[in-house]
């Protein structure tokens, strides 16, 4: 009887571990989706949700790379805010900003510096922006640009003290790598 119940508590916790089994990937040399590729620095995660796809070396909470393709006609995420083509730079700068603002739980946001910049030979908007979440202070570098009916966002965010200047290198070059099909 003794034997029975740990056979099936083995078999339990192994559909439990099957279940929870993660679909991260370890990067390869390059990166395609239907929208765009880039190439992603060399053993880091990635995982794909849709038409976005976050990268890390050490775990999200400490460093992530996003790379995000919406709708314009879609609101940004925690406003009520939409984006339009016609759009000016330091416009669309102002939407990414406010939304970053709105997000549940960011304190003490500061706009450390916005400039235009390139992405695969298109005009593109670069915030470089400060803040907290639960008393831990986060730098992100934001890339957005339009194409059409759809915005790009290419976004590195990183705990400051640790993590931020030891990747930053490595977003650049993906940004330089990044390519719309």
């Amino acid at each position: 009887m003794r034997q029975v119940k740990w056979i099936l508590s083995c078999l339990l916790l192994s559909v439990i571990f099957a279940g929870c089994a993660s679909s991260w990937k370890v990067t390869g040399t390059k990166y395609k989706k239907p929208y765009y590729y880039f190439q992603p620095p060399p053993r880091w995660m990635i995982i794909n949700d849709g038409s976005s796809a976050m990268l890390s070396k050490h775990g999200p909470g400490l460093e992530k790379i996003l790379i995000f393709r919406h709708k314009i006609t879609d609101s940004l995420q925690f406003t009520k805010l939409r984006i339009y083509p016609e759009m000016l730079p330091h416009e669309l700068a102002e939407a990414l900003l406010s939304r970053i603002i709105a997000a549940p739980q960011v304190v003490n946001v500061c706009l450390l510096r916005e400039e235009p910049a390139e992405v695969d030979s298109r005009q593109a908007i670069k915030l470089t922006v400060d803040y907290q979440i639960n008393a831990i202070g986060f730098r992100e570098i934001i890339y957005a640009f339009f194409d059409k009916f759809f915005v790009y966002e290419l976004r590195y965010c990183a705990a400051r003290k640790h993590f931020f200047e030891e990747s930053i290198d490595t977003f650049e070059s993906l940004v330089k790598s990044f390519r719309l099909r």
